[in-house]
């Protein structure tokens, strides 16, 4: 997969985005700010009415100035504090410079008329009021130097020049105090408004990342989706002419007769059988990204699981110089049996094939506080534990940089995986460079619910667990007639030529409306691709065809196509589902239990009638 190129955000603020953060801070503080200075007013107000003699007309117009300033801002909060569009053009330089330097004004007013110094509570107030009033509103705009800058000034610049036109010496040395005090106001603003800027360019920054990064998982997410839809067209179109050359393969080895013909035959049997295998690790990828496959819990024990897991695989182990055993056990679980013996199936393989030398293989299990584990421990090689992670990665190979197909595509550990998660058991690896390794499976303390301690699980039927495998016996001496629905008239021929060789009359159709024009009588049963010819379905077409019947025909679906949604809508149908390239025994015996419930059906028929 390409790597997706994202541009990197840039941290520089544009003029509009500052502009409207510095409109945001400012507007929706104007409530807040005309409330503080509205408070302030009136207790200095009512201080100088008490602590000292005032003019009451220069008191009481600076009192109606400062509510003016106060309704000002009032006024424009309510008007424009979500409308910020409407005032953006003279904010600035009509708005928030003008009343900064009112409101500077206003203040240094209060100073300038009523400022006492033979009064020392009036002088203290006043003093210490005029300092504080200047730190606060310097920095109530900190993104807006401007604001800053008219604001201290129009404080401090009329207070300085007043101190120093007066005779008192005490005012003078106010002056050169205030003037000091001004460029720590402003030092201090300016930092402040530093601090600001860099915490809003960070915050742009990352919001612009967080952007980059949305769209880069889009990115990645179409790319994974588009690797998903060629995976599964692709895997769909290869199992459409392998599902033909196994159906033929079949037919042909039932009619050759010399010796050397019949081994190469059957080599190329075993060799499609290969690719139907490689097909099928994607397929069950496929299933898993789905999110349709399920466990069924039933009774296992573990001693016969390992025994037969040993028969399978001790021949390829032979081949290769490996010696393979296992912990014989009384263990029994209550676990979804097919899965674990996937799991341990894997996991045994990759040990015998990835060994690397001639060495030993072991198979065991062992009880603990925590339920069961099963461990699968090699000597062979080692993993790095650089790499030990990355081995569980969809097509991930250790030492097969010539993709030799006999060490397969490296879906077995991730199938493990995945199927441990579905299992819900813990898997772990533990391995050391030219030691071994070993893949411990913790199995869940639920999977010994149910086991009793006589040595049977509860609940089983162990005489009909001894039974054979075998399906109930259907009409031999009638001619079954089965319907194939298959667009590729390849697979089609080579479906209705093996099942002829079972005994079975046959019709093949594209589409519903060419089957219904072939069948005069309706078929005993259906054979149905998934994708037919006209943008047909499997599932519509068996509708119509038993709809047009109006009786119930025993279906099964025969498909290539593992697109995670046709995975999720085929689990959902109550119809039989085989995968191409499908193994012809197992056809024949699908299609055998079709017949039996032919033969339900036609049962329950006679019955009502």
């Amino acid at each position: 997969m390409s790597h997706v190129k994202v541009k990197q955000p840039e941290a520089a603020l544009s003029p509009e985005v500052l502009l409207y953060e510095q409109m945001h801070s400012s507007v929706s503080n104007y409530l807040t700010v005309a409330a503080a200075v509205f408070g302030t007013t009136l207790l200095i107000y009512f201080a100088l009415l008490t602590l000292s003699e005032v003019n009451l007309f220069y008191l009481n117009g600076w009192l109606v100035f400062q509510c003016s300033l106060c309704c000002s801002w009032l006024i424009l909060y309510y008007s424009y504090h979500d409308n910020y569009d409407a005032i953006k053009n003279i904010w600035e330089w009509w708005i928030e410079i003008p009343l900064s330097i009112a409101c500077g004004l206003g203040w240094s007013a209060m100073w300038i008329l009523f400022v006492d110094s033979n009064n020392l509570l009036n002088f203290l107030l006043l003093n210490a009021g005029i300092c504080a009033i200047t730190m606060v509103v310097s920095v109530t705009t900190p993104l807006h130097k401007a604001a800053i800058i008219a604001t201290t000034a129009s404080i401090m610049a009329p207070v300085v020049l007043s101190a120093f036109l007066r005779e008192a010496s005490v005012y003078h040395w106010i002056g050169l105090a205030g003037s000091i005090f001004s460029l720590a106001v402003y030092s201090f603003g300016m930092t402040m408004h530093k601090l600001y800027m860099a915490a809003l360019e960070q915050r742009e920054e990352n919001a612009q990342l967080v952007q980059a990064l949305r769209i880069e998982k889009r990115q990645v997410e179409k790319v994974s989706a588009e690797k998903t839809r060629f995976l599964a067209v692709a895997s769909h179109d290869l199992r459409q002419p392998l599902q033909a050359m196994r159906l033929f393969t079949s037919v042909l080895e039932s009619m050759v007769t010399v010796d050397e013909e019949k081994a190469i035959v059957k080599k190329i049997g075993a060799a499609s059988a290969d690719l139907s295998g490689l097909l099928d690790d994607l397929l069950d990828i496929s299933k898993f990204d789905a999110g349709i496959v399920e466990t069924y819990p039933e009774p296992v024990y573990l001693g016969g699981l390992f025994s037969g897991l040993y028969e399978q695989l001790s021949d390829l182990a032979n081949e290769r110089q490996i010696t393979i055993r296992y912990v014989n056990t009384e263990q029994q679980l209550f676990i979804d049996g097919s899965a674990l013996e996937r799991v341990l199936r894997n996991l045994l393989v990759n040990a015998i094939k990835h060994m690397g030398r001639p060495g030993k293989v072991l198979l065991g299990t062992r009880r603990h506080a925590d339920g069961v584990r099963i461990d699968v421990i090699d000597n062979g090689r080692g993993i790095p534990e650089e790499e030990q992670s990355q081995i569980f990665d969809e097509f991930y190979q250790l030492n097969n940089p010539e993709r030799n197909r006999e060490k397969g595509l490296g879906l077995g550990l991730s199938i493990v995986k995945r199927l441990c998660r579905v299992m819900n058991c813990e898997l772990t690896l533990q391995s050391k460079l030219g030691v071994g390794s070993r893949f411990s499976i913790l199995l869940p303390e639920e999977s010994l619910r149910g086991v009793a301690d006589d040595g049977y699980v509860e609940g089983m039927d162990m005489e009909a667990a001894l039974q054979p495998d075998r399906l109930p016996v259907v009409n031999d001496s009638k001619v079954y007639h089965g319907l194939i629905l298959e667009d590729d008239a390849e697979v089609a021929n080579a479906l209705m030529l093996r099942i002829k060789h079972w005994g079975y009359r046959v019709t093949s159709a594209p589409h519903v409306e060419a089957a219904l024009n072939y069948t005069a009588p309706p078929p005993d049963f259906i054979l149905s691709d998934y994708q037919l010819a006209n943008g047909e379905t499997g599932l519509d077409a068996i509708e119509k065809i038993q709809a047009h019947f109006n009786t119930q025909i025993p279906a099964l679906i025969i498909t290539g196509n593992t697109e995670p949604e046709v995975l999720k809508l085929l689990e959902k149908t109550q119809l039989d589902v085989l995968h191409k390239p499908v193994d012809t025994d197992k056809l024949n015996k699908s299609i055998k239990k079709l017949l039996v419930n032919l033969e339900v059906l036609s049962k329950q028929i006679n019955h009502t009638v």
